[in-house]
């Protein structure tokens, strides 16, 4: 965790956040999905309007962070990109990322959810 930029942690940060939030779901389907333009925000990326280089300054920023989230996991966080689109617009408003975690964090969370009853 401490190798990585403050973008990966951030994002690690959020997804373990959001995992303990949504862990029925995780348990369920297996993974569960953030918004990319959520995680613009999350990552305190510009905006996309009046931005010359929208590839470098936000869709750049946001891949590196999953490569190092998913590099720095061994294996237990998985992230994809879906619905990118072909336009920062469409990256930002319809892509998201879908987040599986391992069995051991699944059952982690469920056991952090069973003794908050």
């Amino acid at each position: 965790v401490f190798s990585l930029s403050n973008r990966g942690f951030t994002l690690l940060w959020y997804m373990c956040f959001l995992a303990r939030q949504n862990w029925k779901e995780l348990k369920e389907k297996g993974c569960f999905s953030v918004r990319t333009h959520t995680i613009q925000a999350l990552l305190s990326l510009p905006e996309e309007e009046g931005n010359k280089d929208v590839k470098r300054t936000i869709k750049q920023p946001v891949e590196d962070a999953i490569y190092e989230t998913t590099g720095a996991s061994n294996g237990t966080v998985e992230i994809e990109i879906v619905k990118q689109g072909t336009s920062i617009k469409e990256f930002l408003k319809q892509g998201c990322l879908k987040i599986k975690l391992s069995n051991s964090f699944i059952e982690y969370y469920q056991q952090l959810f069973e003794n908050k009853k």
